[in-house]
């Protein structure tokens, strides 16, 4: 059934106040147009295919919400999975600097110590840990590894028991604690816990 398109109060029932309320004619003629679905009844094939189209919609949305969630779920498994892996590993490394901290020092240290560090942070890299490095983590490894390598290269005549200086031990120091500032940052071990 057709409504009359001479009345404003079928707009008015449907959308509210009339937006032509005050307008000219012609604009009163073209909002009539635009809600001509308004004032018309629609018939059962328009139904059945807004129905169509509505399911459609809701099933589309639906899906793209579950694979948005089943996805961030993967990642928060892998996520989880990688730092649970890292954490003993890291922690061997962590041990390996013990003694180039900046309190506390064991012993003086000699250029023979700065070849075991040396190598002993080689074989955990390529027998343990290396695979589990972030790129700033492993970024930081080999500048640790560059700063020996440069040190040990400027005292190849020098004997293996040769005592560290201070500007010597501070610089393999800094890359270390470097190094270990950046492996806390893969593990999240100095983050606040996070209240619920």
């Amino acid at each position: 059934m057709k409504r009359s398109t001479d009345d404003d109060s079928d707009y008015s029932s449907c959308f509210g106040e009339v937006p032509w309320a005050n307008g000219t004619d012609s604009y009163r003629t073209t909002w009539k147009r635009k809600l001509q679905p308004c004032w018309e009844d629609i018939d059962t094939d328009d139904k059945l295919i807004i129905g169509i189209v509505s399911g459609l919609v809701g099933a589309v949305t639906t899906y793209i919400f579950a694979v948005l969630k089943l996805r961030k779920e993967l990642e928060f498994k892998y996520d989880t999975d990688l730092r649970e892996k890292r954490i003993p590993q890291y922690l061997e490394l962590w041990k390996l600097l013990q003694d180039w901290a900046k309190y506390a020092r064991p012993k003086q240290l000699t250029v023979d110590d700065l070849n075991k560090l040396a190598g002993s942070l080689r074989q955990w890299h390529f027998e343990k840990g290396g695979l589990f490095l972030s790129d700033s983590s492993r970024a930081a490894y080999f500048d640790l590894q560059e700063a020996i390598k440069d040190v040990l290269a400027a005292r190849t005549q020098i004997s293996t028991d040769w005592k560290i200086d201070e500007p010597t031990f501070e610089t393999v120091r800094a890359k270390g604690s470097t190094l270990r500032t950046a492996l806390t940052r893969d593990v999240g071990t100095r983050k606040a816990p996070q209240r619920i």
